[in-house]
């Protein structure tokens, strides 16, 4: 990013952007809040009185801080590029994860634009990662803060992206990061951390599918892959694959959901074995690191945000495809969710999930 110019902090109203902005204050830099909201009329979302809670919040901090803010609405965009994709993969038997497509076309898609189109040197945001510039390449590393680390959702940040991005808390635990901020005396201090998708009023996934009609709520069978029948679900989209708990039905040791046999309506259920695979292959890479990953490459691989990183080499790569196989089996791979790659703690790059095979 360039050292000098107006650098254009995503305000959340939460603790991490604020510090984010502050930090950058004390830091030297010319600093302006912008803020978008995603749940604008006509959209689906129900998030109630959250968007003025939000504005509340960043007005106080900017406030606070004496520096200026923006008001986006983004609403049309988020609902087309974030919201309709996840009722579409969860309606065709997906899980997916809004956050990814979020940082991809609006935070550092349409967001980015806005500040580049008003002369702003670049975009920070309050994210949990790094970036650094070495061998003449920018590199995605972790945040310091291993429980908090985001860089599985920032996959998506081209080379030219992240040379214009800042990640100012990256080296920093969510303990310093509240400690700066009541040092700071900012008025989200205490404030605590907003829940994990945005636009799902209190985390209610299911009851939010229902609600906007985008999933079929049609009752049927649970079953065994043999066939055996054990009981009836209530809805293909309130279960994951690799789930446990809340199957409703009793056997002599744990099930888990293994697959959802979307064009008859069954819920296949097994043991945990029945959920091992080594092979995943992924569409639509972004090869973050600025070159794709190589036919035979040995890497670490991540199948969801809370899985750990699994040595992996790459078996084939192609335009717009890539696939991998594990060296020991992983478990519970669903569809929908991002396959990332790293080298040590670099991210290479990340694709979209969409087969996986023993």
């Amino acid at each position: 990013m360039k050292s000098t110019g107006t650098i254009a902090v995503a305000m959340s109203g939460g603790v991490d952007s604020s510090v984010t902005a502050w930090r950058l204050k004390e830091q030297g830099f010319d600093v302006v809040g912008v803020s978008f909201d995603v749940f604008g009329p006509g959209t689906i979302q129900g998030a109630g009185k959250a968007g003025d809670v939000r504005k509340r919040d960043v007005e106080a901090v900017c406030s606070h801080l004496g520096i200026d803010v923006h008001f986006l609405s983004f609403g049309a965009l988020f609902e087309s590029r974030v919201v309709k994709p996840f009722v579409e993969a969860y309606s065709s038997g997906a899980t997916p994860n809004p956050c990814i497509l979020c940082n991809q076309t609006v935070k550092f898609g349409a967001l980015m634009d806005f500040a580049l189109e008003k002369g702003f040197a670049g975009v920070a945001t309050g994210h949990h990662a790094r970036i650094d510039f070495k061998d003449g390449r920018y590199r995605l590393l972790p945040g310091h803060d291993k429980g908090k680390d985001q860089s599985y959702f920032l996959y998506p940040l081209t080379q030219e992206t992240m040379a214009l991005a800042q990640f100012p808390i990256g080296d920093l635990t969510k303990d310093e990061v509240r400690v700066l901020a009541a040092k700071a005396g900012l008025p989200v201090a205490e404030k605590r951390d907003s829940q994990e998708i945005c636009f799902v009023p209190n985390d209610d996934y299911v009851g939010f599918l229902e609600g906007c009609g985008g999933v079929s709520t049609l009752p049927g069978k649970i079953v065994m892959a043999d066939g055996t029948v054990l009981g009836e679900h209530n809805g293909l989209h309130r279960y994951t694959i690799g789930q446990r708990k809340g199957l409703g039905v009793a056997w002599r040791h744990p099930l888990y959901v293994v697959d959802k046999r979307q064009e008859v309506g069954e819920l296949v259920v097994g043991d945990h074995e029945d959920l091992a695979c080594q092979v995943v292959e992924a569409v639509r890479p972004v090869w973050t690191r600025g070159s794709a990953a190589r036919q035979g490459e040995m890497l670490e691989a991540r199948i969801r945000y809370r899985s750990p990183a699994r040595p992996a080499v790459v078996e084939e790569v192609e335009e717009g495809w890539v696939k991998v196989r594990f060296v020991e089996p992983v478990f519970g791979v669903a569809t929908g969710q991002s396959l990332v790659l790293s080298d040590g703690e670099e991210v290479v790059g990340g694709a979209w999930i969409t087969a996986a095979h023993r």
